[in-house]
């Protein structure tokens, strides 16, 4: 759990009830981070993934979702206009 703390903003949230942690990072301005992890053998383990990243001409967000089906990552991404 000690890396999940260096690795992210230093704190991540517990769901008792779905039985996940979720962390948040973040790169500069322009680049978040959202990852959930289940626990399995006192490790956590990623499941699921919410990246917003700016575009490099600035002008709209990609916005990236990641979740782990039957051992394999699935993705899906959309743009929006970034905020001013």
């Amino acid at each position: 759990m000690s890396q999940l703390i260096e690795e992210t903003l230093g704190f991540f949230e517990v769901d008792a009830v779905k039985k996940v942690i979720r962390t948040t990072a973040k790169s500069g301005c322009c680049y978040h981070d959202f990852t959930t992890y289940r626990v399995e053998g006192n490790a956590p383990v990623a499941i699921a993934k919410h990246i917003e990243a700016l575009t490099t001409d600035g002008t709209k967000m990609e916005i990236t979702d990641e979740r782990l089906v039957n051992g394999k990552w699935r993705s899906k991404t959309r743009y929006e206009t970034a905020p001013r």
